[in-house]
């Protein structure tokens, strides 16, 4: 079975799973990686809480349960960022990653013009086309400023949370800023994540993926997004199926910033 690049614990603030616990449901799927992917982003709240914690303190109890776990499973330390198209936030984030020497980092976009799609506010007054034009173009400009991370997380999360009813991002209805995106993450050798978290939602557009192959693109990380131990390898045999569908028989684990290909049909 894949392994799990993006899941989250107590350690970020929508969260308040245990990491041990997400370790025991990946051993149980028999799933040879998980990633702990916490959340830091820069401005974003979580009721009172921030996106942020204690580089250090965490990496000290993912080494206690890497040691506890080595015979069944690699736990690997990775943090999930925040990008916004701005030069603080950025610099933000390479402080952030400075303090600890992350395995694998994933660079999401969460805030577009400062409102979270998961918060309704942001869809409303905008048509589906208007409401994910917006998501890409923060995609394109984030692409463009950003360079240290891994894989773009969840490209695809303004249709987790649409209130539309066809709420597929479909390539035929975007193609040149797919294209534009694409172009720029393949040329700085990032990967694209498949998010399971929103694939279980919303139907995935094969179009999507098998153009993002065309265009070059051959690193792809799969992810659950789980914020808690029974999402663990979320529906991962679909869709390692859909991907090996659309062209790619690998996806990939970064151990030290470094990707290692697993078989999608596994």
């Amino acid at each position: 079975m894949l392994s799990d690049t993006h899941t989250h614990t107590y350690y970020s603030a929508d969260s308040k799973t245990d990491p041990e616990e997400n370790i025991k449901k990946a051993v149980e799927n028999g799933q040879k990686y998980i990633v702990l992917t916490d959340h830091f982003d820069h401005g974003l709240k979580c009721g009172k809480s921030d996106y942020n914690f204690d580089s250090l303190d965490r990496a000290d109890e993912i080494q206690r349960l890497k040691d506890i776990y080595a015979s069944k499973i690699t736990v690997l330390c990775g943090i999930e960022t925040g990008q916004q198209p701005d030069e603080a936030v950025r610099k933000a984030n390479d402080d952030k990653l400075a303090e600890y020497g992350f395995d694998y980092i994933i660079g999401s976009t969460h805030l577009i013009h400062g409102l979270d799609p998961y918060e309704g506010v942001y869809f409303e007054g905008k048509t589906m086309k208007e409401a994910y034009t917006e998501l890409l173009r923060e995609l394109i400009y984030n692409a463009l400023l950003y360079d240290n991370y891994d894989s773009v997380g969840h490209f695809d999360y303004t249709s987790r949370y649409a209130p539309y009813e066809n709420r597929t991002l479909r390539y035929r209805d975007f193609p040149d800023l797919l294209d534009a995106f694409f172009k720029i993450i393949i040329s700085k050798g990032k990967a694209l994540e498949f998010n399971t978290k929103t694939a279980t939602r919303v139907e995935p557009d094969p179009d999507v993926w098998k153009r993002y192959k065309e265009l070059g693109g051959e690193l792809v990380t799969v992810g659950s997004d789980a914020h808690k131990p029974e999402l663990v390898g979320l529906e991962f045999r679909r869709f390692g199926s859909f991907l090996k569908s659309c062209g790619f028989d690998y996806a990939f684990i970064y151990r030290g910033r470094k990707p290692f290909a697993e078989k999608t049909d596994q």
